[in-house]
């Protein structure tokens, strides 16, 4: 025979201990609320940083060629091809040329 379970009686829950729980679980939501917000708001503010310092920039249009046009990305990246092997004195005069030998590709093409 199984034995009988005993009941444990019902905790009786007063009116304060159950106000007291109701302004804790607002508290709760309030805090947590409130840092969801800080962490959106840091967020945003380091998203707007990158896309404005280091995305624009690389993706704005600095040479146009016959309606082509390139941007600061494929510059720089044609500037490091042409300045490997050259010393840091010539690189200003490079940027020059370089600007150039991108315009003479694409008339060429």
């Amino acid at each position: 025979m199984a034995k009988k379970k005993v009941e444990k009686p019902k905790r009786e829950v007063t009116k304060r201990q159950l106000s007291h729980w109701q302004r804790q679980k607002k508290r709760q939501r309030i805090i947590l609320g409130l840092g969801s917000f800080v962490v959106a708001v840091v967020l945003v503010i380091v998203g707007v940083g990158w896309y404005f310092g280091y995305y624009q920039p690389l993706h704005q249009t600095v040479i146009s060629v016959n309606n082509t046009e390139f941007n600061m990305d494929y510059y720089i990246k044609i500037l490091k091809l042409y300045g490997e092997g050259w010393p840091v004195q010539y690189m200003d005069a490079l940027a020059d040329e370089v600007v150039t030998i991108i315009g003479r590709n694409e008339l060429v093409r």
